[in-house]
């Protein structure tokens, strides 16, 4: 197979004042002119909607708030950002998850960039055939009256379920492991290369980018720290599994030295500052999912 991969967007390289609007992560520009729209169409399950669709559910003051709060890209008091566009981006098709993946980052992303070389795949078929599933089980009660659980690792499969809102999440093997699947199915895998990684840095991240291959990162929702959530014993081992909050999984698209550039599944594609986003990556365990193409 000759694989297909959509051309990289050429954006005319700019310095100008942006302001930028963020839902659950940093989100879509708008410059004081005119919208940015980066790319042609972005999909909400099977509909289309403009990168910079004022539908999207946020209030501006809570957004500003978050960005004083964490800093992200350079928001100064009065508002406005001076931002710098990168020339090209790797034009991996954006697909939304919410409302109907709500916790589905995982598997959005992941479809976006089959998609992006070329198959014909929806983010229901990776889900409901091929993703694999598993529920957390109430196995007992502690002295405290709360509940003791027992699950599977999200490195074997997505806790819970990605249509819904209590859904958790999944790490890397289970989604390079579907992929894989895919790709059997398809009689690709001969074509391609899906490897799973816990120890890529920013750099190695940014040479695949440079290659044109894009790249399934794990970080966190709005690049805030992560959290402790909910923990659960490994089957029927004694080993206890603490499941880390605010987890979500994107894809990386560009990179200048400043700034990463994604497409995030919740909001549009962004740009996220270096530093940070390798915080949070390294927080959430370096964990990243490539596919190449090798036909």
């Amino acid at each position: 197979m000759k694989c297909f991969k959509n051309p990289k967007v050429a954006i005319i390289s700019v310095i100008g004042v942006i302001s930028v609007v963020l839902v659950c992560t940093l989100s879509i520009f708008d410059t004081t002119t005119t919208s940015l729209n980066i790319g042609q169409s972005n999909n909400i399950g099977d509909s289309s909607m403009s990168i910079g669709d004022s539908k999207l559910p946020f209030k501006k003051s809570k957004v500003e708030a978050t960005l004083k709060k964490h800093n992200i890209n350079g928001y100064n008091s009065s508002g406005l950002i001076n931002y710098t566009i990168i020339d090209n981006i790797i034009d991996v098709p954006y697909i939304y998850q919410a409302v109907k993946y709500p916790t589905g980052c995982e598997s959005v992303s992941a479809t976006s960039v089959l998609q992006y070389y070329g198959l014909d795949i929806s983010v229901d078929t990776f889900i409901d055939e091929y993703l694999p599933k598993a529920e957390l089980e109430i196995i007992g009660y502690d002295y405290n009256d709360d509940k003791i659980l027992s699950g599977m690792h999200p490195n074997e499969y997505f806790i819970g379920n990605p249509k819904s809102y209590s859904g958790l999440g999944c790490y890397q093997d289970t989604i390079a492991s579907t992929i894989k699947a895919i790709l059997k199915d398809y009689n690709l895998e001969e074509d391609f290369k899906v490897t799973s990684y816990d120890n890529l840095s920013i750099n190695d991240i940014q040479s695949y980018l440079d290659n044109d291959i894009p790249v399934i990162v794990w970080a966190t929702q709005n690049l805030v720290p992560t959290q402790e959530g909910l923990h659960w014993y490994l089957g029927d081992t004694d080993d206890i599994f603490q499941y880390m909050k605010n987890e979500h999984c994107m894809v990386a698209i560009g990179y200048n030295d400043n700034y990463i550039y994604f497409n995030d599944t919740l909001v549009g594609r962004v740009a996220y500052p270096k530093s940070l986003l390798e915080e949070r990556y390294i927080q959430m365990g370096s964990r990243s999912v490539v596919v190449e193409c090798i036909g």
